[in-house]
C-alpha cells in the first residue's frame, strides 16, 4: 500500500481537512481546530487496500505573532517566480505607484525593512532593489501598523520582509528583465545569485534600468513639461550572513548605486544630474533563551551634481554627504507574562551644497541620541506594551555672513503606548499611541532659489522648525482580515509647500503651520469568492472616511481650513490551477486637501495577469488603463486669489516583465535525519509503511 503525503508548515495553516477514502468512499475526516495542533500517529483500525490517500488544506495567508501581522507565503502565491517589487501588490491594502511609491490603505505612508533593517533608499532605488529579491526567498512578511520598540527610527506603518534562513544548501539564482511603456520606453534588468552551505549564506545582486517618463505641469498660465529622456540607474550589492551557532550571528552587507539622469525642461531648459550613493552595515545578532541583542554600525557616502541649464547660462550644484549611525537593541524577558526592551542610536549627518558659478555655500551637520525603554507584559489573550523615547538634536547651519553660533538644540520625550486583546479566536481590538517628529531636509532649509521648471524656483527656509505628530488608533479586526480602524492625527509645526509669488515667476517653499489634525475612519473587507482545486477568487474593498482641519499663518494671512474626504479601493484577484493569475483594481480619491493644495476627484483601473510555467514566469500589468489618473486642484491660502493647476501623467503605462529561477540546491543535512526519525516512528506504529514525499 503506498500513501501520497504532502508536507506543509503547521504556521501556514488554520484549518487542516484530512479525508482519507477507500475505494472512492470516505472512511473519516479529521479537522484541526488551529495551526498548534498535531498529530503524531495515525491508526487504522482494519487493515484493506486504499486506493489514494488524500492530504487537502487551506492555507493562512495570515496570523498574528503576539503585536505582529504575518503575511505568510501563501498570500504571494500569485507572484509565484516574479519579484517581490510585484509580490508588495498583493499584500492586503499595499499600493505600489507607478514610480514605485508605497502607500497602505491609500492614506498612509509604508516604509520598508528586510530583515529587520530599514532600506534607505529613495522610492526608485528601493524599486530596484525589489526587483532583485525574489519572492520564492522570502519566508514572512510582517506588517506592523504601529512599529515596536525593535523598530524605533520608523514613524509609519512598516513592511518587515522576512528572508529564508538556511533552508537549503548549494547555489541558486533568480533573473528577470522587464520592458515598459509610458508614453516613452523604458527597460530593466535584474540578477541575484544566493550561496548557502552549512548554515552560511552569502549573496550578491544587480539591476541595472534605463527610466523615461514625460509630465507636464500647469500653473499660473504656464505649461512646464518635465521630460526625463534619460535616467539610467545600477544598483550593485552584496552581502553574508554567517552562523556561528544558534546564538551568534554576523550579517554585512554594502549596496552601491548610480544614477545619471537627462531632463528636459522646455526649449531653453535643461538639468544634467549625476548621482553616487554608497552604503556598508554590519549587523550581529545574539539570542539566548529569552534574551535578544543586536548590534548595528552603518555608514554611508553619496554626491550628486546637478547642472542645470537657461540656455547659454548654467549652474551648478554639488551636494556631499556623510552618514554613521551606531544602535543597539536588548530585550530581556524573564518570564512568559513580563518583559523589557531597550534601545539606543547614535547618528551623525553631514551635508554640504554650494552652488560654484554663484559662489554660496552652506553647510549641514547634524547629531542624533536616542535612548528608549519598554516595558510589555502578555497574557493568554492580551498583550500591552508601554515605552519613552528620549531624543536629542543638534542641527548647525552654517550660512554665508552668519555670525554667531547657529546651532539648535532640541530635546523631547516621545511616550509610547501599544495594547491589544483578542476577545474570541476570530476578533481582535487594538489600542496605540505615539508620538513622533519629522525634521526639515537641507533642501528644505537652503534659502537660495534654484530653477525646478522653465517658470517655478524653489527657495527653502532656513526658519523651518521640527514637527511633532500625536497619533492615536483604535481598531478591531475580524479573522486577521477585517479590519474597523479609527484614527487620530494632530501635527504640530506640519510642513506644508507654499507658492511664493515672484517678480517674473512663482517658487516653492516649505513653511509650518500652526497645527495640521484629521480624523480617520478605515474599513478593510477582504471576500472570498469562489475557492476550490481550479479556481480561487477573492474580492477586496479598502473604504476610508477623513475629516481634515488645518490652522495657522501662511505668508502673513491667517489661514483656518476644513476638509472632508473619502477613498475607496477595489481589487478582484483569480487565480485558476495555480498558474494563471489575473488581477482587476480601481481606485478613486474623493477632492481633498493636500498641505494648501485643493485637489479634484481622481481616480484609475489597474489589470495585471502572469503565467507560470516551470521555473519561468511572465507578467504584464497596466496602470491608469484609460488614462484617469491627473492631479488637478487649486492652491488656496488665506485671502489669496486661488491658483488653478493641473499635472498630467502620460498613462497608460504598460509593463512586461520575464523571471526565471534557477540552480540547484540539496536539502539541509538536518532535515533528513528529522525525514528518517519521523519515518522510523511511523513504521514502529504498525505494519504498513507511509512513504513522506519529497
Amino acid at each position: 500500500m503506498k500513501y501520497k503525503l504532502l508536507y506543509m508548515f503547521r504556521s501556514l495553516f488554520t484549518i487542516c481537512l484530512f479525508s482519507i477514502a477507500a475505494k472512492g468512499k470516505a472512511l473519516s475526516t479529521y479537522v484541526c481546530p488551529n495551526e498548534h495542533t498535531s498529530f503524531d500517529t495515525l491508526r487504522v483500525s482494519k487493515t484493506q487496500v486504499l486506493s489514494t490517500v488524500e492530504v487537502t488544506a487551506r492555507a493562512q495567508t495570515s496570523r498574528y505573532d503576539g503585536r505582529k501581522m504575518i503575511i505568510t507565503p501563501a498570500a504571494l502565491r500569485a507572484a509565484k517566480g516574479g519579484s517581490m517589487a510585484e509580490g508588495l501588490k498583493f499584500v492586503p491594502g499595499v499600493e505600489i505607484g507607478s514610480q514605485g511609491e508605497l502607500k497602505l490603505n491609500g492614506l498612509s505612508t509604508l516604509e520598508v525593512y528586510v530583515d529587520g533593517h530599514p532600506l534607505r533608499m529613495n522610492p526608485q532605488e528601493r524599486l530596484a532593489y525589489l526587483q532583485t529579491l525574489a519572492v520564492d526567498e522570502v519566508e514572512g512578511i510582517e506588517l506592523l501598523l504601529e512599529p515596536s520598540a525593535e523598530f524605533p527610527d520608523a514613524k509609519a506603518p512598516l513592511l518587515n520582509i522576512r528572508r529564508k534562513r538556511g533552508e537549503a544548501q548549494g547555489v541558486k539564482g533568480y533573473s528577470q528583465v522587464g520592458t515598459s511603456h509610458q508614453h516613452l520606453w523604458a527597460e530593466q534588468a535584474s540578477t541575484r545569485v544566493n550561496f548557502a552551505h552549512r548554515g552560511q549564506q552569502a549573496y550578491v545582486y544587480y539591476n541595472i534600468s534605463d527610466h523615461r517618463n514625460l509630465e507636464t505641469t500647469t500653473l499660473l498660465g504656464h505649461t512646464d513639461s518635465l521630460l526625463v529622456d534619460n535616467r539610467l540607474t545600477h544598483l550593485l550589492g552584496a552581502g553574508c550572513r554567517l552562523t556561528f551557532s544558534p546564538q551568534h550571528s554576523l550579517q554585512w552587507q554594502t549596496i552601491g548605486t548610480w544614477t545619471r539622469e537627462h531632463t528636459l525642461l522646455g526649449a531653453q531648459h535643461h538639468n544634467d544630474l549625476t548621482h553616487r550613493n554608497g552604503n556598508a552595515a554590519l549587523y550581529y545578532e545574539w539570542k539566548r533563551l529569552r534574551n535578544v541583542l543586536l548590534l548595528n554600525a552603518e555608514g554611508a557616502l553619496a554626491h550628486s551634481g546637478l547642472e542645470r541649464f537657461a540656455g547659454q547660462v548654467s549652474s551648478y550644484n554639488p551636494t556631499d554627504s556623510r552618514f554613521y549611525l551606531l544602535s543597539f537593541y536588548f530585550r530581556h524577558d524573564p518570564s512568559k507574562r513580563w518583559g523589557a526592551a531597550f534601545n539606543g542610536s547614535y547618528q551623525h549627518l553631514h551635508s554640504e551644497l554650494s552652488e560654484q558659478r554663484q559662489n554660496w555655500a552652506l553647510t549641514l551637520q547634524e547629531r542624533q541620541l536616542k535612548l528608549s525603554a519598554y516595558v510589555h507584559w502578555s497574557g493568554p489573550n492580551w498583550y500591552a506594551e508601554v515605552g519613552n523615547m528620549s531624543f536629542a538634536t543638534w542641527r548647525t547651519l552654517r550660512l554665508p555672513g552668519v555670525n554667531g553660533d547657529p546651532t539648535r538644540r532640541d530635546w523631547q520625550q516621545l511616550p509610547y503606548v501599544y495594547a491589544h486583546c483578542d476577545l474570541t479566536p476570530q476578533y481582535r481590538v487594538e489600542f496605540s499611541y505615539r508620538n513622533t517628529f519629522q525634521l526639515p531636509n537641507l533642501r528644505d532649509l537652503t534659502p537660495y532659489a534654484t530653477q525646478a521648471s522653465a517658470s517655478a524656483l524653489r527657495t527653502g527656509n532656513p526658519q523651518l522648525r521640527t514637527a511633532y505628530e500625536h497619533r492615536w488608533r483604535l481598531s478591531i479586526s475580524y479573522l486577521r482580515a477585517a479590519q474597523l480602524e479609527l484614527t487620530y492625527q494632530n501635527t504640530r509645526d506640519a510642513l506644508v509647500d507654499a507658492i511664493v509669488p515672484q517678480p517674473t515667476s512663482y517658487a516653492f517653499q516649505r513653511l509650518n503651520l500652526e497645527s495640521s489634525r484629521y480624523v480617520r475612519a478605515l474599513l478593510a473587507l477582504p471576500l472570498p469568492l469562489v475557492s476550490n482545486r481550479r479556481i480561487t477568487w477573492t474580492a477586496s474593498t479598502y473604504f476610508a472616511q477623513q475629516w481634515q482641519w488645518d490652522k495657522g499663518a501662511v505668508l502673513g494671512e491667517k489661514l483656518d481650513e476644513r476638509q472632508h474626504s473619502w477613498y475607496l479601493r477595489h481589487r478582484h484577484t483569480l487565480s485558476w490551477k495555480k498558474a494563471w493569475y489575473f488581477d482587476l483594481g480601481y481606485t478613486y480619491y474623493s477632492a481633498l486637501r493636500y498641505g494648501l493644495f485643493r485637489m479634484q476627484p481622481q481616480g484609475w483601473w489597474e489589470v495585471g495577469a502572469s503565467h507560470n510555467v516551470g521555473n519561468w514566469r511572465i507578467a504584464v500589468n497596466v496602470y491608469d488603463l484609460f488614462n484617469t489618473n491627473r492631479a488637478r486642484g487649486v492652491y488656496a491660502s488665506g485671502n489669496r486669489p486661488a491658483i488653478a493647476f493641473e499635472r498630467r501623467w502620460y498613462n497608460p503605462k504598460i509593463s512586461l516583465t520575464l523571471s526565471y529561477s534557477w540552480g540547484k540546491s540539496s536539502v539541509k543535512r538536518t532535515e533528513v535525519y528529522e525525514r528518517r526519525d519521523a519515518q522510523q516512528r511511523l513504521n514502529n506504529t504498525g505494519n504498513e509503511t507511509l512513504q513522506l514525499g519529497e
